[in-house]
């Protein structure tokens, strides 16, 4: 399980700009800890080009989760737009 999470957060890494000290948080995480994670207290950042824009209304973030038993829970995110930089 450690091994599939440093892989996971190495893919998205290679395309994303994670800190590694999250990378490094991450990689400790089981499933007992992904289960009491609070949907609502987790952050994305997403760039788009200038002269794009994400319509939060109509765009949607859904997390998947499947355990070794086969049992996958998957949840919806709320997006909200916290700013622009």
């Amino acid at each position: 399980m450690r091994l599939f999470a440093i892989l996971v957060a190495l893919l998205i890494s290679s395309c994303a700009s994670i800190p590694l000290s999250t990378i490094a948080r991450f990689s400790t995480f089981n499933a007992q800890t992904i289960a009491r994670l609070d949907p609502s207290q987790i952050r994305v950042r997403v760039a788009v080009p200038i002269g794009y824009e994400i319509n939060t209304a109509k765009s949607q973030l859904t997390i998947s989760l499947e355990s070794k038993a086969g049992t996958i829970i998957e949840r919806a995110l709320e997006l909200r737009n916290l700013g622009v930089t």
